[in-house]
Order: C-alpha cells, then structure tokens, then sequence
C-alpha cells in the first residue's frame, strides 16, 4: 500500500547545504503531494533546480505578510524548513501555527555529523513535552538568546502547552539539581547532566 500526498501542499523554505531537500520535496512529488520552495539567496535556487521556486525579493519587515499570503494563498498544508530560530523561520513557524498549517522542523545532527534529526513543532521542547505526558516542563531558554546574542527566542504566548514555567536567567545547575531528566541540544548543560548521571 503506497502512501498518498493527495490534498497536502508543502511549503519548504531553507534547508541544509546540498540537495536533500530537493530530493525529499521530489519524493512527496511523487505521492501526489505539490510542492514549492520559497528561497532567500542564489545557493537557495543553486539546491532547487525546479520551476516551483519561488524567489523572495522583497525586505526582512516584508516577510511576516509574505509569508501568511502564501500560506493563504496556495493552501498550505504543511511547512519544512531547516532551523525554526533564525528570523525568517521564525516568522514563518508564527504564521504556521496561527493558520493552523503543520510543521515539519529539521536541525542538525549535532552528535552525528552529516546526520540531520527531524521533529514536528517546536523540536526539542515538543519532543519533551509528548515523551513526558505527566511531568512538569520547565523551559530554560539559552542565555545567548536571553541576551540578545543570537536568535531563538520563543514568545511567551507561543510556549502555552508545552512548558508549565519558564525559567528567564535562572542559575541551569539549581535547576538540574531538583530535576529528573535533562533535554538540550549543543549546549554543555547535556554533559553536566550526563556527568551527574541524569538522563
């Protein structure tokens, strides 16, 4: 039995280096599934040989009502991007979840190079929040992140559901200590908590 891509629409923006997207956008092609890419940038085009590139050309302020009108506009059913922190990404996760649409986020394989893991949602905390129905999630956000250092900040609105508190500039060693399970992602906290025997 074949899967089918009948009735969904998949938006994909930015992807790794390479043609792994292309590939994997063909192959949804394949099920019956149509398919676009939105691309930023010439590697963009260079790794989306297909006509069914659509190029932005207009400003960062233009993009948050850019991406809502294509999401409006050609039905989109489900969103793959690459990363969902840096801005664009960000913007277009924002308009997915307002709209309903659903995601589909890839991020590097940190431990396993040349590897990319793939999580629905908000990756890392989406992924804590269903393998630990019952517990009490606590978010920390990256302190470069609280600083303004780098992107990845998560609206407050938008973390309703999947963390019962977040933990703004709190000390990571107090909190692993009255914790029983640690989730992070390229951060020295995962090792902290491995070298305290936490899972």
């Amino acid at each position: 039995m074949g899967l089918s891509g009948q009735d969904r629409r998949f938006l994909f923006l930015q992807g790794p280096h390479g043609p792994f997207f292309h590939a994997l956008g063909r192959m949804l092609e394949r099920t019956g599934a149509q398919v676009w890419r939105v691309g930023f940038n010439r590697g963009d085009r260079a790794f989306w040989p297909s006509a069914n590139f659509i190029p932005f050309k207009g400003t960062q302020s233009d993009w948050p009502a850019a991406i809502r009108a294509l999401l409006a506009d050609r039905a989109i059913t489900d969103v793959v991007l690459y990363d969902d922190t840096r801005f664009i990404h960000a913007e277009a996760v924002r308009a997915a979840r307002a709209a309903g649409v659903h995601l589909h986020v890839f991020e590097e394989g940190y431990l396993r190079p040349y590897w990319v893991t793939y999580e629905r949602g908000w990756p890392l905390l989406t992924a804590a929040a269903q393998a630990n129905p019952d517990a009490r999630l606590i978010y920390k956000p990256h302190p470069d992140v609280e600083a303004g250092l780098r992107p990845g900040r998560i609206a407050e609105h938008d973390l309703a559901g999947l963390a019962d508190f977040v933990a703004h500039k709190a000390d990571p060693v107090a909190l692993m200590a009255g914790c029983d399970e640690v989730w992070t992602m390229t951060s020295l906290l995962g090792f902290e908590a491995l070298c305290e025997a936490r899972r």
